[in-house]
């Protein structure tokens, strides 16, 4: 049986569009000769039904009987031994979610509104404007806040964006948003039992190490890379694990980029594999 089923919107004023699976169906049906007819249970229905007059004959009977000094066929061993146990496909695990954030976050009043808007804001720059040559960045980006995200405020628009570029001509940072650099990197590898499968806000990979820094957004900045969120800790780790099954021969870098200041917190590798695998909750 096939059973094509939907439901019409308001917009189809009790019609069927005709570019529909429904639609498209019931004109084959139509070719076809199948009318539509009514039915108890469906209210009415299109069928199409072959009727086989000409069934094939029955097999005819075995014209020689079976020798009764012909040895049976023995069972194949394998016919009774337990099927084999299945391996266990590794268990997918996504970084962003390592944990929860147990980091303070009181209610927001207006000034912290306001910092959680900005932070957002600067992390959008991030993203977009290492595509745009340097001597445009600036005007661009003062468009795309005044028409995009309506920041009405000449003043505040430009403080933004002085913050946004002064993080990405930092000379020890600027790599980060050099053209060949990588903004909303997917990245996928097997580690031990995990498949570990997320997406990296900035990734640099060059021919002797690889550089993988995530945008953060809190109100509250750590002094240090010790003092971040756990959460934020396995978040990485997991990332550099994943990058060192991919690019075995280049050690991998971490940060966390805090666009409300802006601040860079460099995550040593001593702190990257304490926060490594087995990725199991505190």
């Amino acid at each position: 049986h096939l059973v094509v089923a939907g439901i019409l919107g308001p917009k189809a004023r009790g019609e069927v569009p005709e570019l529909s699976w429904f639609g498209a169906i019931e004109r084959g049906l139509m070719a076809m000769g199948c009318d539509w007819r009514e039915d108890p249970d469906w209210k009415a229905v299109q069928e199409y039904r072959i009727e086989n007059k000409n069934k094939p004959a029955a097999p005819p009977a075995r014209a020689t009987p079976i020798d009764g000094d012909q040895e049976p066929v023995s069972s194949p061993d394998w016919l009774f031994r337990p099927a084999p146990e299945e391996s266990r496909p590794p268990r997918p695990l996504t970084p962003s979610h390592l944990g929860l954030d147990e980091a303070s976050n009181p209610p927001p009043n207006l000034t912290m509104r306001d910092a959680a808007e900005r932070g957002i804001l600067l992390h959008s720059l991030f993203q977009r404007l290492p595509d745009i040559e340097p001597d445009r960045r600036s005007d661009v980006a003062d468009r795309w806040l005044s028409k995009q995200k309506q920041i009405c405020d000449p003043g505040r628009r430009a403080e933004i964006i002085e913050t946004a570029l002064s993080v990405m001509d930092t000379p020890q940072w600027a790599s980060l948003f050099a053209p060949e650099s990588l903004a909303e990197a997917p990245i996928a590898a097997v580690v031990g039992e995990h498949v570990i499968s997320g997406t990296v806000d900035r990734l640099l990979i060059t021919d002797d190490h690889i550089y993988v820094v995530d945008f953060k957004t809190g109100r509250q900045v750590p002094d240090n890379a010790e003092q971040a969120p756990v959460a934020y800790l396995r978040q990485m780790a997991a990332y550099v694990a994943a990058l060192e099954k991919i690019f075995p021969d280049r050690p991998s870098r971490a940060g966390l980029l805090y666009s409300h200041g802006p601040k860079m917190l460099e995550i040593s590798a001593d702190l990257v594999e304490r926060h490594k695998p087995g990725f199991e909750p505190a």
